[in-house]
């Protein structure tokens, strides 16, 4: 019997199965590959990573793991991140910037740490390769501690460090979970296994794990890799991660990553939708793995996408090789501030969950997997130093179900 068994070798449970293994525990990690087959978030080689948030306990948990990245590559002897730096623009009648721009304050000095560019001139003269739609505009500047990772080696790597550290890994899909008197009987693809606790940690499957359902929305999120030819790439050597946040939705609405190598051995430049107008709520289990399987773009997006990276960078030139990437964004319910936060909690004794990442997981999975390990292995059910209590309290990330369902 296992001490603790973690379903979904995604980004948070491959984190949260290392971090056990290093307290010494039996730790099984179950859950398939890509080449299997797998359908999660993290199968994309370009996120966003930076502390720069509306949302300080999100800036907290991103800076609590970007300040291990290098500790995980040197342990792995593989690179997953590239620091470029963040650029954030958005509408200066916006509250959402001006939230931004104080969480960077807890963090650092501006005009030193980071630069705040008032209006679309002067983002314009730091971008030469830039050009904004003609409205007023303020620019926060994050150059360090900020730039893009790759979800997918992360994951890897993770789940590498745990077979490495003695973890046993199950690359199948889990059909089912029952409570036994001594702990949790697990029934998997090809096999049982038995764990004193389990965490699931599945995404957009978790939902549908344990009978009783979280509040969590399934939102599509899309993004299109557009190919950058040759002869432009110096062009944008010097582009950071891009975040716009105007009141226009769709026209106004991207994260957008400079040119990366992907698989097929191209550089893509990724427009990424961050509106709500043109993605959608799915329902089921069926109909989110219907979107992930499908890898179908809003046709509308793509017509704006393409208006938008022209008209935003007008001097680079386009191969007019295409590519899209679809995945899931978990919404958690919102508290009375309207935060979303990820549920890190006990369902039932013993059951414990990790998921809600609401579109910023990637880039703080590494200490959500922290969390997650503390409250499996805690007699108290989370961590007790200081720094813990202070920053992220366990009521910050307490889950929350839909009020029509009961056990």
């Amino acid at each position: 019997m296992y001490d603790v068994a973690v379903v979904g070798a995604g980004l948070i449970g491959s984190a949260c199965a290392k971090y056990l293994r290093g307290k010494k525990l039996s730790v099984a990690l179950v859950g398939p590959t890509e080449e299997q087959g797998a359908l999660g978030s993290c199968y994309d080689e370009g996120r966003i990573y930076r502390i720069a948030d509306p949302d300080k306990v999100w800036a907290d948990l991103a800076e609590a793991s970007i300040q291990r990245y290098k500790a995980i590559e040197d342990a792995a002897g593989e690179a997953f991140f590239e620091e470029v730096g963040c650029l954030i623009v958005g509408d200066p009648s916006l509250d959402w910037i001006h939230r931004i721009r104080r969480t960077l304050a807890a963090f650092g000095t501006e005009g030193k740490d980071f630069f705040a560019l008032d209006g679309k001139a002067a983002i314009e003269a730091e971008f030469s390769f830039l050009r904004l739609p003609a409205a007023q505009w303020l620019g926060l500047w994050q150059p360090k501690r900020a730039g893009h990772l790759s979800p997918r080696r992360l994951a890897q790597l993770q789940a590498e460090l745990c077979t490495r550290s003695g973890a046993d890994v199950f690359h199948t899909q889990l059909e089912g979970v029952q409570r036994t008197p001594g702990g949790w009987s697990l029934r998997l693809a090809d096999s049982q296994i038995e764990a004193r606790k389990v965490l699931l940690a599945a995404g957009a499957m978790t939902s549908w794990l344990w009978e009783r359902p979280l509040d969590v929305k399934h939102q599509t999120s899309q993004a299109i890799l557009y190919e950058v030819s040759a002869e432009s790439r110096h062009k944008l050597e010097k582009m950071p991660v891009m975040i716009i946040n105007g009141p226009a939705d769709p026209q106004e609405r991207w994260y957008i990553l400079p040119p990366i190598q992907y698989p097929d051995g191209r550089c893509y430049l990724k427009m990424g939708y961050d509106g709500d107008a043109l993605n959608k709520i799915l329902q089921t289990q069926e109909e989110v793995t219907s979107w992930l399987r499908a890898k179908e773009i809003n046709p509308e997006l793509l017509l704006v996408a393409g208006e938008a990276k022209s008209s935003l960078f007008p001097s680079v030139k386009f191969t007019g090789r295409e590519s899209r990437i679809v995945c899931i964004t978990d919404q958690t319910k919102p508290n009375e501030q309207g935060q979303r936060r990820p549920y890190v909690d006990f369902l039932h004794a013993g059951l414990g969950v990790a998921t809600g990442g609401n579109g910023w997981a990637a880039k703080s999975s590494d200490h959500i997997g922290w969390l997650a390990s503390e409250m499996m292995s805690s007699d108290s059910g989370w961590a007790t130093d200081a720094e813990t209590l202070r920053r992220f309290p366990k009521a910050l990330f307490q889950a929350q179900y839909k009020t029509n369902s009961a056990l």
